[in-house]
């Protein structure tokens, strides 16, 4: 089960509450595993930016689920994230 919004406000009350000074949060559009990625890059198929943008994010979506950790985020000459 995903956590709901307030559950996610409640967790960083606690953590600010609790000394934690930075709550990073990273909202995706969707839980984006292969499959997931397979399936929209189909339904969306005459929407190329839109795909493109999902795969850029898909980098960021990646390295936090494996890593759990804060990411660095920056934006390149193209306008496109960039995730460290």
């Amino acid at each position: 089960m995903k956590p709901k919004i307030k559950e996610i406000y409640l967790y960083a009350i606690h953590a600010r509450n609790s000394g934690q000074l930075k709550v990073p949060v990273y909202i995706f559009p969707f839980e984006m595993t292969y499959q997931n990625m397979s399936n929209y890059k189909i339904e969306y198929k005459n929407y190329p930016d839109l795909v493109s943008f999902w795969e850029n994010l898909k980098s960021g979506f990646d390295k936090f689920t494996d890593r759990r950790t804060e990411l660095g985020i920056s934006i390149d000459s193209n306008g496109d994230y960039v995730f460290r």
